[in-house]
């Protein structure tokens, strides 16, 4: 059951991670390839399409590799060895793939500046943030569920307190049986509703930022693109609603297991199923809507430009990183990824990192 249970949680974990950085040229807006602003007419010439097709077959394979890698070490070694194994592998990852990216942008880069693009004059206002009057992203008034959950895993797990054994067994083996125990204390409630809490506050944040974040809108097709872009970010509201919801419900089960025993069933699997399934929602709604969402379909949307509408290259480094003082924004769309980032020059984003890492720091310091 061991070796089953590591091999299918690795196969969680990495497949959506190989297909979503496989897919990642072919859902960006169709004006950026890896980063760097082209004429949108230019995004299915051949170099572009051999760079994205090669980038895209790279990316598998170094996946299956090192997903094959995992596999194998969750079989062959102990289980706490290959957790920590499984982990380097998957920082691992990213850095590779952080770097392949790399390349391929310097790659595009050089390409762009032996070409005789022309740069269009259209300009939009950064100020023009709603031109098509749609949603943007949930009411802040469903996130009133979050507190109403912490509240209910509170209230049962301070009636559940007097069932529990003075000595709480807290981490199981692949089979079952405990291995650690923890004195009874009612700082265990306080550490699964305390980190409850701060995924809550951490999700409500981010429904904010959906509706703060500068709009992209294409000077070419305003309205089309503003239609986009608004549908796009309603989209990733409830996913990440969805998502903070069943988070809380994992610590919630948690919660429980810790004072009544439960099916060895529900510790393993529910928790697996729903990262299963969060995981997959991500990797459907990002090739379902595109960057900005580009993939959603508009009637009515002009044709491409033969033009760069807007050169910002300068702003983003190594085509991620976006650090414009001119710019107000706190909050821009990413250029490589579905979803946003911050522009690094204002003091708010450095505020917003330090608050998450001393958040992270409590939440660490009461743990122990």
């Amino acid at each position: 059951m061991g070796s089953t249970y590591n091999i299918v949680t690795n196969l969680i974990i990495f497949v959506p991670l190989v297909v979503i950085f496989a897919v990642l040229p072919f859902i960006t807006r169709k004006d950026i390839v890896f980063g760097i602003n082209i004429p949108a007419a230019q995004w299915s010439n051949d170099y572009f399409r051999k760079l994205r097709r090669v980038y895209s077959l790279l990316s598998a394979g170094i996946g299956a590799v090192l997903m094959g890698a995992s596999v194998l070490a969750s079989v062959m070694l102990g289980e706490d060895l290959a957790v920590v194994y499984m982990q380097v592998i998957i920082w691992s990852a990213i850095l590779i793939y952080f770097l392949l990216y790399v390349f391929f942008w310097i790659k595009v880069k050089k390409y762009k500046a032996q070409a005789s693009w022309k740069i269009s004059e259209k300009r939009i206002s950064a100020a023009d943030t709603n031109v098509s009057g749609g949603r943007r992203a949930l009411s802040n008034a469903w996130y009133l569920v979050y507190p109403l959950l912490i509240g209910v895993t509170l209230y049962s797990a301070v009636k559940l307190y007097g069932l529990a054994p003075n000595m709480i067994p807290m981490r199981f083996d692949l089979q079952g049986n405990p291995i650690v125990y923890s004195q009874k204390s009612m700082k265990l409630i306080y550490e699964v509703v305390g980190m409850q809490a701060f995924l809550a506050l951490l999700f409500f944040g981010i429904n904010i930022v959906l509706k703060m974040a500068k709009k992209s809108v294409d000077p070419a097709d305003p309205e089309a693109s503003s239609v986009q872009s608004d549908a796009f970010r309603y989209r990733w509201s409830i996913f990440l609603f969805i998502t903070g919801l069943l988070m809380l419900l994992i610590f919630t089960v948690v919660m429980v297991s810790i004072f009544v025993r439960l099916p060895m069933w529900a510790m393993l699997y529910v928790p697996m199923a729903a990262s299963a399934a969060i995981l997959v929602y991500a990797v459907v709604l990002a090739i379902m809507t595109g960057q900005s969402g580009s993939r959603i379909k508009i009637e009515g949307k002009r044709a491409e430009s033969t033009e760069i509408i807007r050169d910002d290259d300068a702003f983003w480094k190594l085509g991620m990183f976006y650090y414009n003082k001119e710019d107000p924004a706190v909050f821009v769309e990413r250029r490589f990824s579905p979803g946003w980032t911050t522009n690094w020059a204002r003091w708010q984003s450095w505020l917003i990192v330090f608050g998450i890492l001393a958040m992270v720091a409590v939440s660490l310091y009461f743990s122990f």
